[in-house]
Order: C-alpha cells, then sequence, then structure tokens
C-alpha cells in the first residue's frame, strides 16, 4: 500500500471506514504516537452509523488521561479485500488517525525525501 507525505510531514495512507449507514474513504494520517486503531472526527463518525461499543481510557499526549465512547466500525486500506472490525475513538480534531495497532505484523516505511509512504 502506498500513501504520501502531507506538506505538514505527516504520513497518509488512503483508507475506507464503513458502519450501519454507509462508508467513507479518507486520506487519514499513520500516528505511531496513538496505540489504538481508529481515531475518527465526529462529524465523518456521524454519518457513518456507529455501534457504540463501550468505554476507554486515554492518555493523551499532554499526560491528561480521560474516558472516551468507543464506537465499532469496519476498515480497510491498501489491497485488504475484506473489511475487519476496529474500534473507533471520536474526536473534535479534522484528521483520521490510523494508530500502532493497525500496523501490528506490518512494515511501514516513511520516506520524507521522496516523500512516499509504504505498508507492507
Amino acid at each position: 500500500m502506498k500513501g504520501y507525505v502531507d506538506e505538514f510531514g505527516q504520513p497518509r495512507v488512503e483508507t475506507t471506514v464503513m458502519g450501519a449507514k454507509g462508508d467513507v474513504t479518507i486520506w487519514a494520517i499513520v500516528d505511531t504516537g496513538f496505540n489504538g486503531e481508529v481515531c475518527l472526527p465526529i462529524p465523518i463518525a456521524a454519518q457513518l452509523g456507529l455501534e457504540l461499543y463501550g468505554y476507554e481510557e486515554m492518555e493523551l499526549a499532554d499526560g491528561t488521561i480521560r474516558e472516551s465512547l468507543v464506537f465499532e466500525g469496519k476498515f480497510t486500506f491498501g489491497n485488504e479485500s475484506s473489511p475487519r472490525p476496529v474500534r473507533i475513538i471520536l474526536t473534535e480534531a479534522a484528521d483520521t488517525l490510523l494508530g500502532t495497532e493497525l500496523l501490528q505484523g506490518k512494515v511501514l516505511e516513511v520516506n520524507f525525501d521522496t516523500r512516499e509512504v509504504t505498508i507492507r
């Protein structure tokens, strides 16, 4: 799977997130500081009709601990042939984040010189 490094130096890959009401394909940021699966902006999540999964405590970058609602949806990226269930945390930020839990068993290469991202 190929992606790119954006103008802010963030690695991005194309992903599709699915819920009961539809799906959306977006260029998500690969966030190696996020150890969950997917973090999705609230407006996008609302249109998908995601199912509530439960609650989870999260530690933010500033060390703050907060409890967040966790939803479940389906997800594909790259050449995956079938969607898989993922836990999704909602965010007020504008970007979708992919966490390191999705990268288990994969190799992430980010070439800042050529602005290419590869996940294999």
